[in-house]
Formats: structure tokens, C-alpha cells, sequence
């Protein structure tokens, strides 16, 4: 007997009976119709995944709007922080002297920062340091700010894109989530901004206070907004958490593969699939999440599609590389991958551990 909680075997999302309201067991995708098992099979659903993103992306109605407000907001803080670098760069490389720096809780950090900083060509070349620096803040700093702002975008991204690949009928959601996405996206921007004036005027406490603010009126003066932030926050925010483990878990997991770097011949080559699973790892996991999967099931997928995974990220990496470009369009165009390498997987047996939590049976979204 089918239960509600059996995941569907063709997209994994949680049956309402025998039958999946959203792809009927035969998704629209035709490319879906069988789901890669072997190998061979997996490989090629990983290297076939991260184009479908880009397709996903690029082709299909109302995705890209979802994309705007995040790549600007995240876009905002990079260029603030790289503001901050090109003055904190010109102060250590205008001197003669040894650069010492105090980097308070980040103490720990304190040794490698201050050996690059008093590379030789480092104090010669400020704008060259400058750029390097920079670069490697694009590439890192983005990524984590756009992961922490887009997470609510994503996922009406993937709602749309899996209507497209599965052929079923959406949930309606709230009328009032688009412009709710929009206002506390505005109100997170003119926070930043606030907080990054204030806190070199005034210190923590007072960017603290700059960058709550815009919410707070908004709260105050909008009470439909108000109505639909409090179940909102409650919602995501226990979505979060599991993402928050999963990321911490692909983290630690890509730095234990650096040493692999040292290893004559085959290192590199070790040290770039370690890393390259676990980006994979954390490009699934908003889709796992709107399945309502708990974290045992993800990474047991994970554990048993280890090749597809393997494939899948170090493409994902690669493209990643591309200057600029990459980390503005692949990060949204992972995640869509990963949405549709989900559901190309062949999934296993086994139920989905509890109810699907509040956030997670967004599956319609």
C-alpha cells in the first residue's frame, strides 16, 4: 500500500497517494524517462545536468526574474567589500615598514594573512595585489553571499523549472510572495548599505542597528507584509539549519582534500574530485530539502550516486572558473541542475524519514 510519505520514484517528491501530482510517474522531460542506475549512466546524467541548468535558466519563463534580486543585492556587497580591501591594501602596501595585524576573533588567521601581505611584490605592486586579492573575493565572497541571499529565489526557480520537466500543476502559493521576496530583499540592501556607512562612522553596534532598520519599518508600516514575513522566516528558517549542516559538511569535506594537492601526478586530480563531490553535495540540497528529505536520506542519495556527484561537481567547478560570468550564472544554473539530476537519479527504496517539514513541501512552489 502507497503511503503519503513514499517518495515518487520518478522525481522523488512526496506522493499524495498512488499517484505523483506532479509528474504522474512519466515526466515531461523525455530525457527523464529512464533513471540513470549504473555507472556509465550516472557519469553522463552529471556532465548532462549542469547545460540542463543553463537551458533551465536561459529558456524557460518566469526563472530569470527570480535571479535579479539576489545577484544585484549580492553584487551591492561585493563591491562594498572591495571598497573596504582597496583602502585596507593601500594602507599595508603605502609603508616601508612591516605590516602587523590585529584580526581580533579571527586571530587564528593572523600568521598567513600577514606572510602574504609582506610578500615582497605584494608591497611593490598594491594595485596587483589588489587584483588578486579581489579575484579570489569574487570568486569565494559571492558564492557564500549569493548562497545566503538567493536560498528563497532558488527554490520558486526550481518550482517553476520542475512544472516544465515533470508536466504537473503547481500549488498556488501566496499572491503576496513576490512582492514580499522583493521587500525584504530591498530592505536587506538599504540595510547593507547603512551598515557598511555606519560602521565605519560610529562601530558594530550601530551597523547592527542601520541594517535592521529598513525591516523594522517595513514590519511596522506594512501589515500584509507583516503577515506574511513572521510564517516566512519560521519556514525557511528550518530549512536553513539542514542547509547549514550540509554546507558545513561539503566544506570541511573540500578543505580535507587540499593536502591531496602535495601528491605527485595523481593529487591534483584527487584533490579536484573530492571537492568537486562535495559541491555537488551542496547544489542538491535545496532540491532534497523541498522534497521534505530528512539529512540520513540526502546524504545516503549522496553515498549511492557517488559517480554522478563526482561528475556533476567537477563540471559544475570548471565552469565556475569562468572570470566573472561563471560565478554569476552558475551558481543559479547548479541549482537547477542539481534540481533535474534529482530527479534523473534512480532514487532507491525507502520512505522519506517524517513529515515533510513546513518549508520543504514547497514542491509546487
Amino acid at each position: 500500500m502507497t503511503s503519503p510519505l513514499d517518495p515518487c520514484p520518478a522525481c522523488g517528491h512526496p506522493r499524495d497517494g498512488a499517484i505523483c501530482r506532479l509528474c504522474g510517474g512519466a515526466p515531461a522531460d523525455r530525457r527523464l524517462e529512464r533513471r540513470a542506475r549504473a555507472v556509465h549512466e550516472q557519469v553522463s546524467a552529471g556532465l548532462v545536468a549542469p547545460f540542463v541548468g543553463l537551458g533551465a535558466l536561459f529558456e524557460l519563463r518566469g526563472v530569470k526574474r527570480w535571479i535579479v534580486p539576489p545577484t544585484v543585492a549580492s553584487a551591492l556587497v561585493l563591491v562594498g567589500l572591495l571598497l573596504w580591501l582597496w583602502e585596507e591594501i593601500a594602507s599595508w602596501t603605502s609603508g616601508g615598514e612591516r605590516v602587523d595585524l590585529d584580526m581580533g576573533w579571527f586571530s587564528w588567521m593572523e600568521t598567513p594573512v600577514e606572510w602574504v601581505v609582506n610578500l615582497p611584490w605584494m608591497r611593490s605592486g598594491g594595485v596587483l595585489a589588489f587584483v588578486l586579492v579581489a579575484a579570489l573575493v569574487w570568486w569565494f565572497g559571492y558564492a557564500i553571499v549569493f548562497e545566503v541571499l538567493a536560498g528563497p529565489f532558488l527554490s520558486r526557480m526550481h518550482g517553476r523549472a520542475e512544472e516544465h520537466w515533470l508536466g504537473g500543476a503547481a500549488k498556488e502559493g501566496d499572491p503576496f510572495e513576490s512582492r514580499g521576496l522583493l521587500i525584504t530583499m530591498a530592505a536587506a540592501s538599504l540595510g547593507a548599505l547603512g551598515a557598511w556607512i555606519a560602521f565605519g562612522a560610529f562601530g558594530g553596534v550601530a551597523a547592527l542597528a542601520m541594517f535592521a532598520a529598513p525591516l523594522v519599518v517595513a514590519l511596522l508600516l506594512l501589515p500584509r507584509f507583516r503577515t506574511w514575513f513572521v510564517p516566512f522566516v519560521a519556514t525557511e528558517g528550518r530549512s536553513a539549519l539542514q542547509g547549514l549542516v550540509v554546507a558545513g559538511v561539503a566544506l570541511v569535506g573540500m578543505v580535507l582534500f587540499l593536502p591531496f594537492h602535495l601528491v605527485p601526478v595523481v593529487g591534483s586530480w584527487i584533490a579536484a574530485g573530492g571537492a568537486g563531490f562535495f559541491l555537488a553535495l551542496g547544489s542538491l540540497d535545496l532540491a532534497l530539502d523541498r522534497r521534505g528529505w530528512s539529512l540520513d536520506r540526502r546524504f545516503g542519495l549522496a553515498r549511492r550516486r557517488v559517480p554522478a556527484l563526482l561528475a556533476f561537481g567537477a563540471l559544475c567547478a570548471f565552469l565556475f572558473g569562468v572570470p566573472v560570468i561563471g560565478p554569476l550564472v552558475m551558481l543559479p544554473a547548479a541549482s537547477l541542475g542539481g534540481a533535474w539530476l534529482v530527479c534523473k537519479l534512480d532514487k532507491g527504496d525507502g520512505r522519506i524519514s517524517g513529515p515533510p517539514p513546513l518549508g520543504s513541501a514547497r514542491a509546487g512552489e
